[in-house]
């Protein structure tokens, strides 16, 4: 008797760790965003709080973001990162600090 409860407790700690984080749903004014719990916060990714900054919105204030709603806006990962250029090989021409 005293095995099989240990064997149940077993299960349900490694079911706990298997399910992993556990996804979460806010709602704000522009819409739902979901993100996911983990054991020590809610994490959301790559929300977007203003419109990107092209063409006559270059060098302007940030545009607020529309609503995306009634879609559910995916912050489960991150967004791409901005692209950069390489890093200066060490020569005469770009000598090291």
């Amino acid at each position: 008797m005293m095995i099989s409860a240990f064997y149940w407790i077993a299960l349900t700690c490694c079911c706990q760790i298997i399910s992993g984080n556990e996804p979460v749903i806010v709602h704000t004014n522009l819409g739902d965003i979901q993100g996911y719990q983990t054991d020590m916060a809610r994490v959301f990714y790559g929300i977007t709080f203003a419109q990107p900054p092209v063409d006559t919105l270059r060098w302007q204030p940030p545009v607020p973001i529309g609503k995306w709603a009634p879609q559910v806006l995916n912050a489960t990962t991150p967004a791409p990162a901005c692209p950069q250029s390489p890093s200066c090989t060490p020569s005469i021409i770009c000598p090291t600090v």
